[in-house]
């Protein structure tokens, strides 16, 4: 068995010993069967358990797949944002939602195949992005309260049950929250 891990062990053996997660007189024997009977832990052993430095490529591989993450986030919003600033005919306005939507799309496949960019919530970050872009569309129609509440119904349902079959956790909380919103436009 490696030290560090041997290290690991004894510190928890420790552990359970002063907290009395253990009867004493177990731990005593644990503690020798792990320290080969050489008598009481040093702290030589917990200089073991110092975490070593992290080196920036670990901490960029660990930031990375929540980058990618906002990054496919951003998408929608930022476009959305400059129609909302812009001047453009429906259909061109149309074409860049529908293209905002593939790039997106392509983000999410993406963080589904490739594990460095995995992250848990990918799925309700696509579906945010859908909703976000649904929403917009049906404001272009004739009718935008109707076509937004039917839109905003129909991806709560789809939410929601993703989420049960999916067993996904992040997708069942914004759809919930999605709910919620809803509920509160309805009164305001």
């Amino acid at each position: 068995m490696d030290q560090q891990r041997k290290a690991t062990i004894i510190h928890e053996i420790k552990y359970w010993k002063d907290n009395h997660l253990l009867p004493e007189h177990y731990c005593d024997f644990l503690l020798a069967l792990y320290t080969e009977g050489t008598g009481p832990v040093t702290d030589e052993l917990d200089d073991l358990l110092q975490p070593e430095p992290a080196s920036s490529d670990d901490t960029l591989a660990m930031l990375m797949p929540h980058l990618f993450g906002l990054l496919m986030l951003s998408v929608v919003p930022l476009m959305l944002s400059g129609l909302f600033l812009l001047e453009f005919s429906t259909i061109i306005e149309v074409a860049f939602v529908m293209g905002a939507i593939v790039v997106v799309s392509l983000f999410y496949l993406l963080s589904r195949h490739i594990k460095i960019l995995t992250v848990s919530y990918s799925r309700a970050l696509y579906f945010i992005s859908l909703v976000l872009a649904g929403l917009y569309l049906s404001g272009t129609l004739a009718i935008p309260f109707f076509y937004r509440t039917m839109v905003l119904v129909f991806m709560i349902i789809a939410g929601v049950s993703v989420g049960i079959i999916k067993k996904d956790r992040w997708l069942l909380l914004v759809s919930g929250l999605m709910i919620v919103l809803g509920i509160i436009g309805l009164f305001i």
